[in-house]
């Protein structure tokens, strides 16, 4: 269909659209029709216009004085007033969904940049090493030797997902952008404080040396959501297990969503800042865990739940082979080589081999 065909059809309908819509009021049952066509085409609103123009063209005081009659000049000019009503109506319904539409797209921009990362940094440890790192806000991590974390920053909410080891962070306080770390089995928020996160495979703890945490277990496989206008957190099964802990307080979460106090040192979370390594009644996995951030192969180990050990020692990191050397001496533990491999076993565990 040729051009001139098509603005000749709109014309005809926007004929035909201006009297059937002349003497209609606002709620008439084809108004909301005759939007949609108005506004599906901007042929149809050309044509609609120049129908108008057309009609105007004929308000004029030299024109009216070339009706023949009084009556014909006061039929003209209520139709002429009709006319105006009409379109100041249609104006006004243009003007509203125009600011609508405006205002819709307005706020999906405002959505989408206000959900674009300020910023977005991987900071990883190899084994055996210490990394520090300073962001943008002026918050600092520490990361633990073989140990990973990513940063998101966003402009209503600060991420870090802890995919594995330990990490320490001493948060600039922003009450306006919470500073949330998502450490698989717990999320953890804040808003500025020093605490340290350690990830195991069956745990995570959370030692806060200042400052106010929030620690709330999630479910394995959980995501926190980066959104631009973060909502109170929704319905959760472990609801109940949320902790707030403050200064010097240590907590655990386990894989069944269980949260609990711990009576030991936060400072100890923070000693690997300096080289040291810190146990506290630790059993051999976390023993083992901790031990193969700072060594290759890594270390596994083996326990009967009701036989495993407490150790409580405190150890260079460039001492750890001597350590594992010396370790069935001050527990009663077994150490299995073969080649660099190693196991650690409880002692029961070892009588059965």
């Amino acid at each position: 269909m040729s051009n001139l065909t098509l603005k000749r059809t709109a014309r005809q309908a926007a004929i035909r659209w201006f009297v059937l819509m002349q003497d209609a009021d606002i709620e008439h049952p084809q108004r909301s029709t005759f939007e949609h066509w108005l506004l599906s085409d901007p042929a149809h609103q050309q044509a609609y216009n120049e129908v108008c123009s057309l009609w105007e063209d004929l308000d004029s005081p030299a024109q009216l004085a070339h009706l023949e009659s009084a009556m014909q000049q006061k039929t003209f000019i209520e139709k002429t007033e009709r006319s105006q009503k009409i379109r100041s109506t249609i104006n006004r319904t243009i003007s509203v969904i125009f600011v609508a539409v405006i205002g819709t797209l307005g706020y999906l921009g405002y959505e989408h940049v206000q959900a674009e990362p300020t910023m977005h940094l991987v900071a990883s440890a190899e084994i055996g090493q210490i990394r520090s790192q300073i962001l943008e806000d002026g918050s600092k991590i520490m990361v633990n030797a073989n140990s990973d974390v990513e940063v998101t920053y966003y402009r209503k909410q600060r991420i870090v997902k802890l995919n594995r080891g330990e990490v320490s962070f001493d948060v600039t306080k922003n009450p306006d952008r919470p500073f949330i770390v998502d450490s698989g089995l717990a999320k953890v928020t804040v808003l500025g404080t020093r605490f340290a996160v350690n990830r195991f495979k069956s745990k995570v703890r959370v030692s806060v040396d200042h400052g106010t945490v929030r620690v709330e277990p999630q479910q394995p496989g959980t995501t926190i959501t980066e959104t631009a206008n973060p909502t109170p957190t929704a319905a959760n099964k472990h609801a109940d297990q949320v902790l707030t802990l403050r200064n010097n307080e240590v907590a655990e979460i386990n894989q069944h969503g269980q949260a609990s106090r711990v009576k030991r040192a936060a400072a100890d979370a923070f000693s690997f800042e300096y080289g040291t390594i810190t146990f506290d009644g630790a059993g051999l996995e976390e023993i083992a865990e901790t031990l193969s951030r700072y060594r290759q192969p890594p270390i596994s180990a083996q326990v009967v739940t009701a036989q495993d050990a407490s150790v409580t020692a405190v150890i260079q990191a460039k001492n750890v082979e001597r350590f594992i050397k010396e370790l069935p001496i001050i527990a009663p533990v077994q150490v299995k080589r073969s080649g660099q491999d190693i196991v650690l076993l409880s002692q029961a565990t070892g009588k059965k081999k």
